[in-house]
């Protein structure tokens, strides 16, 4: 897979990817500043491993968020600011936290084989993540997914937009949870393809 937008400025590849969802615009942020943000949360930590997971967290909130973002600044400067924030966080909780001996975390496939990287894969996870949420709060996440407004998805399950809002954060904070294994390791096999 090529990149389609080397040419485009940070603000254009912004505006594509808070207005349209436009994943190729996603892919190119990644690819300009994943590696520099690696290697500042490497510096500050000290841990490639913490680094590497931070760093996916922050394009996974970006992701995630990317439709209900204003980023004011530049795009380099937004992703650092949450880079911040997850380094701080870092720190607070690993008072508090045991650690846990690497032996007992389970190993993910390579990604750069075939079967990790398809799309059918990535679905599959995707759809198994959704059955393991409430009906009507699956329901308010697909009729979101699939274009509709607060307002009608609120009149079509009978609930308040309130408890629509709800639902889908809900949703958002699970997928974020059952597939933050797999994000990263896409994101990097495109980038290296370049």
């Amino acid at each position: 897979m090529r990149n389609h937008y080397p040419t485009h400025s940070d603000s254009e590849l912004t505006e594509l990817l808070c207005k349209s969802s436009d994943e190729i615009a996603f892919a190119e942020i990644y690819a300009r500043y994943g590696r520099e943000m690696l290697s500042e949360a490497h510096r500050k930590t000290g841990e490639r491993a913490v680094a590497e997971d931070m760093v996916q967290e922050v394009f996974v909130q970006l992701w995630l968020k990317r439709s209900r973002i204003a980023i004011d600044k530049n795009i380099r400067a937004y992703l650092k600011g949450m880079l911040k924030y997850h380094i701080i966080d870092h720190y607070t909780s690993r008072q508090s936290s045991p650690v846990v001996p690497a032996a007992s975390v389970p190993l993910l496939p390579d990604p750069l084989e075939g079967d990790y990287i398809s799309s059918h894969f990535l679905r599959s996870c995707y759809e198994e993540a959704l059955t393991k949420l409430p009906d009507k709060c699956r329901e308010a996440f697909e009729l979101s997914r699939s274009g509709r407004s607060m307002k009608e998805i609120a009149l079509a399950l009978g609930i308040s937009e309130k408890t629509v809002e709800v639902h889908i954060g809900k949703a958002l904070k699970l997928l974020r949870l059952e597939m933050k294994d797999y994000l990263a390791p896409f994101l990097l096999f495109f980038s290296f393809l370049e």
